[in-house]
């Protein structure tokens, strides 16, 4: 539920009848305003709000682009879940055995951690041959 606002605007009389022609005083808060102005003997007074109805707007479409957002993540991690699952079927199938000696399935992140640290090492050493390279 969104918050009402209330502008006020206190004002004596005799300062009102003091004003010019075309003069006025406003306040403001938060989205809504009122404004009161002199024309000839008479005067005219002016509340306003802004439209909550842009700022529906807005939220509706970024709920909306998140949503798809969110759905398109989905679909992608289901197709490389999907991807992996079959390659590692793949994989244990032309291997003829899904698990090693201990009977246990290969742990993943022990062989993440061995390839990245071959990577690290291979990067290294080139990056020094080229540095050594470039300085002759």
């Amino acid at each position: 539920m969104i918050p009402g606002t209330e502008a006020r605007l206190t004002l004596p009389a005799a300062s009102l009848l003091e004003l010019p022609e075309g003069a006025g005083y406003g306040a403001r808060d938060g989205r809504s305003s009122v404004r009161i102005e002199r024309h000839g003997d008479g005067f005219e007074i002016t509340g306003t709000c802004d439209s909550i109805s842009r700022r529906c707007l807005y939220l509706e479409d970024l709920s909306e682009s998140e949503t798809h957002r969110a759905d398109s993540l989905q679909l992608e991690l289901t197709t490389l879940k999907w991807t992996m699952e079959g390659s590692s079927t793949l994989r244990r199938h032309e291997a003829g055995e899904s698990r090693n000696e201990s009977g246990k399935p290969p742990n993943l992140f022990c062989w993440a951690i061995v390839w990245l640290a071959a990577g690290i090492i291979a990067g290294g050493t080139l990056s020094f041959l080229a540095i050594r390279k470039l300085n002759r």
